[in-house]
């Protein structure tokens, strides 16, 4: 390789690790925390959910019940054979941060096949992340259903 070549190149990756410094390297951390975070619970995986919630975590479910942390592993598990399949998705991914406190909101998408009847539903998470020890956890999450509304009500 010709020197200049190596220049250019040298420049181009140390360009490359300053871009890597943004604000918006924490949009793609977290989105990617997420991604890794909903994987691991469609399989069930206990250190998933570990990774992702803080020990003082509060999580509010849709239906208004309060769970922590304790509360939210005590019955992550593989799913057994025969029980309905589970896949999880998020769209619509906002990310706002200020200092070591970000906020993600998504819209969730859950994929259920159930011996070949296959349905999908739709909730709005939100979840508030506080940087601990270098790594984002969750510290507060709300997730609501999204119900399917009539034309005269929307």
């Amino acid at each position: 390789m010709k020197p200049i070549a190596k220049m250019l190149l040298t420049v181009l990756l140390l360009c490359g690790l300053a871009a890597a410094q943004k604000p918006s390297d924490t949009a793609q951390q977290l989105t990617q925390s997420l991604h890794d975070f909903l994987n691991g619970a469609a399989k069930g995986d206990k250190a998933a959910f570990e990774r992702f919630f803080a020990e003082d975590v509060i999580y509010t479910r849709g239906i208004g019940a309060v769970m922590d942390r304790a509360t939210i592993l005590k019955d992550v598990a593989p799913p057994k054979p025969g029980e309905p399949v589970q896949t999880y998705g998020a769209e619509d991914i906002v990310v706002h941060q200020t200092g070591d406190v970000a906020i993600l909101n998504f819209r969730l998408v859950v994929n259920t096949d159930d011996k070949g009847k296959k349905t999908t539903q739709f909730y709005r998470n939100t979840g508030t992340f506080q940087q601990r020890g270098g790594q984002w956890k969750v510290i507060a999450w709300q997730a609501t259903p999204i119900v399917e509304r009539s034309e005269t009500s929307k």
